[in-house]
C-alpha cells in the first residue's frame, strides 16, 4: 500500500468553494451579530442615561449612533455618554471596595492623544497629572 500525504490531498472544487461560501456566510451573520450588539448596548446606555441624568434627545442620537455602527462597524461615544458609562462600570463592579465612591470619579476625556509621548507630556496637565496616588493612613 503505497503513503499518502493527506495534507497534499485537495477536496473537489465543489466541497472546497461550498466551504469558502460557508465561511463567507458565517462571517457576515457574525458582523451582523455584532452591530446589533453594539446598538442594543448603546441603546441600553442612553436609556439608562436618560432616566438617571435626564439627556434629552435620545432617539436622535440612537438614530446617529445606527447610521455610525452601519457605516463603520462600532460608533464614537459623546464625551458624556464616556463620562457616564465609566462611572456605571466602576458603580456595577461588584467586587470593588471603593464602589461607594463611583460618583466621584474624575474623567477626562483624551481620545484625541495618538501617541506615547503625547501622553507622557500629560503628566503636566493643568488639572493635575492623569494618575494621583491617594495618600492611606493604614497599618
Amino acid at each position: 500500500m503505497e503513503d499518502v500525504d493527506v495534507c497534499a490531498v485537495k477536496p473537489p472544487r465543489s466541497i472546497h468553494h461550498s466551504l469558502l461560501l460557508n465561511c463567507n456566510r458565517r462571517s457576515a451573520l457574525i458582523a451582523l451579530y455584532e452591530r446589533r450588539m453594539r446598538l442594543a448596548e448603546a441603546s441600553q446606555l442612553l436609556n439608562q442615561l436618560q432616566e438617571e441624568v435626564a439627556i434629552s434627545h435620545v432617539e436622535e442620537r440612537l438614530v446617529q449612533i445606527q447610521d455610525e455602527i452601519k457605516g463603520c462597524g462600532s460608533y464614537w461615544q459623546t464625551s458624556d455618554e464616556l463620562v457616564y458609562g465609566a462611572k456605571l462600570a466602576w458603580r456595577n463592579s461588584t467586587r470593588c471596595i471603593g464602589r461607594l465612591h463611583w460618583s466621584s470619579l474624575q474623567v477626562r476625556d483624551m481620545r484625541y492623544l495618538t501617541t506615547a509621548e503625547e501622553i507622557y507630556h500629560l503628566q503636566s496637565y493643568p488639572p493635575g497629572p492623569l494618575c494621583r496616588v491617594v495618600p492611606y493612613d493604614g497599618d
